[in-house]
């Protein structure tokens, strides 16, 4: 890898004694990174250009300038290198942009980069979650960067670090390094009132290829990028193992509503299904099983519509709830479905176990 800066070694002693003894070359450290907690990167901070792109760009309107002038400028615009990646600490500190000489080369470093940091960090997690009660596990963590909604000027992204954790996604500006770090989240939210979603290449316009949308609330998203189809498919799961194992830890979820101005409350129950009761008297007004559930949809301002099968008469039963935050409801009705249904998956469930020794093995054996 050849760097953004050139270092020349030492010359050889010219004496007549130096040329009876070998000369040995010594590799010297130019710059020395942690890698703990560091991000690795093929594009230019803050957009979506890779490095070569960056460049190019760059040429592009240096050579559109000049020759507005009249200037002939093109023999003084060197050669794009293509093919670069930049790491940065945990504290900032950047290697410079690293080039290499072929793609292959390039991924190959990157890959052995990404592979150490992904390692440090499953190793941080292990031992934080060594120490955490059950309802705060770390389930998955890393570097992600958000597309800004009003992108300015040349910036349309900015590093973020997420994590799921207990109950929570959590958003940071910088990776959580001790304790009290875990309490300065930028934003959070609940892990079963928000819904991953992956982008499909429609969906990118200018946007880096591998990224998803995490839905927030009515009308509201955020959406993230990766650098990597392995780190995209990785947060997936991550996203559906924290939503089964936060239904299964706390069974069930109440929420406050109405209908036709009567105060209601809906209980999300993963055993026994919906019920809906009435607010003031805690009387059942209705309740289905979740093989009962038919459909839902929303009228994208407060309503929510659920279609139940009545096992007894073989009828398709609407019924209809005004929620505050009709996204949070469906988002959750989605997260206690998925999980009864990834029970009777065996890949899931094996998975799940044969992540759980793992974790129980490793953290044991650094212990």
């Amino acid at each position: 890898m050849n760097g953004s800066c050139s270092h020349s070694g030492a010359s050889p002693p010219a004496s007549p004694e130096a040329h009876q003894l070998r000369w040995q070359k010594r590799w010297c450290d130019a710059l020395s990174l942690p890698l703990l907690m560091a991000r690795v990167s093929c594009y230019a901070p803050g957009t979506h250009h890779q490095r070569c792109e960056e460049y190019l760009l760059f040429c592009h309107i240096i050579r559109h300038f000049l020759n507005s002038l009249r200037m002939l400028t093109s023999h003084w615009l060197p050669t794009c290198r293509p093919n670069a990646l930049e790491v940065i600490a945990v504290d900032g500190v950047s290697s410079g942009v690293l080039q290499s000489p072929n793609p292959a080369l390039c991924a190959e470093w990157f890959r052995a980069i990404a592979d150490n940091i992904s390692d440090l960090i499953a190793h941080n997690m292990r031992m934080v979650n060594k120490y955490a009660p059950a309802h705060d596990q770390i389930v998955h963590m890393g570097w992600v960067h958000e597309r800004l909604p009003e992108p300015e000027a040349w910036i349309s992204y900015r590093n973020r670090f997420l994590a799921l954790r207990g109950d929570h996604v959590m958003i940071f500006s910088c990776p959580p390094v001790s304790t009290r770090d875990w309490g300065k989240a930028e934003s959070g939210y609940l892990v079963y009132e928000v819904f991953c979603r992956p982008l499909k290449a429609a969906e990118l316009h200018e946007e880096r290829a591998f990224s998803f949308s995490l839905l927030i609330g009515p009308g509201r998203s955020r959406r993230f990028a990766v650098e990597h189809a392995s780190e995209m498919s990785m947060w997936e799961k991550a996203f559906q193992m924290a939503g089964f194992l936060e239904v299964q830890r706390i069974g069930c979820v109440t929420y406050r509503c109405s209908y036709k101005g009567q105060a209601l409350t809906l209980k999300i129950d993963f055993s026994h299904g919906f019920t809906c009761f009435d607010f003031n008297t805690k009387l059942p007004l209705w309740s289905f099983k979740f093989g009962q559930l038919r459909g839902s949809s929303d009228d994208g301002i407060a309503r929510v519509r659920f279609l139940f099968l009545n096992t007894e008469t073989k009828i398709v039963e609407r019924k209809e709830l005004e929620f505050a935050n009709y996204i949070a409801v469906l988002h959750c009705v989605h997260a206690f479905v998925a999980a009864r249904v990834s029970l009777v998956d065996p890949g899931f469930v094996e998975s799940r176990r044969g992540q759980h020794k793992a974790g129980c093995s490793k953290a044991e054996a650094c212990g």
